[in-house]
Order: structure tokens, then sequence, then C-alpha cells
């Protein structure tokens, strides 16, 4: 994943990007374009992307780590995907971090959900995912869900992020 990459989605209707010190926040917008999608996204069953839902995603330096918090289009939190990725690296004036196929999903009760194993196995069993990636895979997973045991995963940063929608709430 590279920051800047959701302003290239046609289905975006807005795009924003700011540094706050050591944490670069996008912010992005569904538009009315994501209503002729044949399937919805889903996660959990929760559909995540409808018109107007705002997704805000924290580049977490100092950890090293990408976190998205999903809102709804009145500004309701819907949870947080957290992509198990290879540590983040600056590439000129980008972000990025290489995505290895897992994710944890965390709804806004705190459960915890590992979503993308049987794709993740099938990748290293093809050979797609290095041991070395494989093994820093596993050690993420166990890292982030002992984090989101213990309140730390979200930071407090994001857990607290709000945003007011144009209708002033």
């Amino acid at each position: 994943m590279e920051s800047g990459e959701w302003r290239r989605c046609a289905a975006m209707q807005d795009y924003r990007s700011e540094w706050l010190t050591d944490v670069l926040v996008e912010r992005a917008t569904w538009g009315s374009g994501v209503a002729a999608r044949p399937v919805s996204q889903e996660i959990e069953g929760l559909d995540v992307v409808r018109p107007g839902y705002v997704w805000i995603r924290f580049w977490l330096r100092r950890e090293g780590q990408v976190v998205e918090k999903y809102f709804t289009a009145s500004g309701g939190p819907l949870g947080y995907y957290i992509p198990i990725c290879m540590p983040v690296e600056q590439q000129g004036s980008r972000l990025a971090a290489e995505g290895l196929g897992l994710a944890l999903w965390v709804d806004m009760a705190g459960r915890v959900t590992v979503l993308g194993e049987a794709a993740f196995d099938a990748a290293v069993e093809a050979g797609e995912i290095t041991p070395v990636a494989q093994e820093h895979a596993e050690q993420r997973i166990r890292e982030l869900t002992t984090l989101t045991a213990q309140r730390q995963m979200p930071p407090a940063f994001v857990r607290n992020f709000a945003i007011v929608t144009e209708d002033g709430r």
C-alpha cells in the first residue's frame, strides 16, 4: 500500500491528507459511484463501502504500522482495519508498506478478527511470501492482538479520532 493511492480510486468523491506531527492522516469519502458495484464490500458482515462513508488511514511511522478507521456517512465509527505489513518506509514524499495479505478487524466493541488467513496460507505455500515475511506477519499478528487486548492498538489518538460530517454531526 502507498500513501495517496485512494486518490486514484474513481469511486472516491473526496480525498485529503495532512501530516499531524509524525503521523500522516489520509481521509477518503466514497462517492455515489460505489452504488453501481455488483457486490458490496463487507468485513465480518458489515458493509464498509457505501456512498458518503469515510475511511481514515493513519500512517504511524513510529510504530511502523498502518491503521484505518471507517465511518458511516453520518460520522458513526464502524471499526478499525489493521493490515499486517512490513514496516512503513518513506520513499521520497510518499509512505509505503508492503502488505502481507493478512489484516485485523477490530469492531467498536473491541472484538478482533483475523482476515485473509486462507489467502495468506496459499501465498506462503506458493512461495509468493518469503519465509522472512511469513515470520514477520505471524509475529505482528501476535503483537497486534496482544496490544489490542491491552487497548494500546489502535493507539488512543486513532480510537478518539472523530469526524464532523457536512450536516454538522
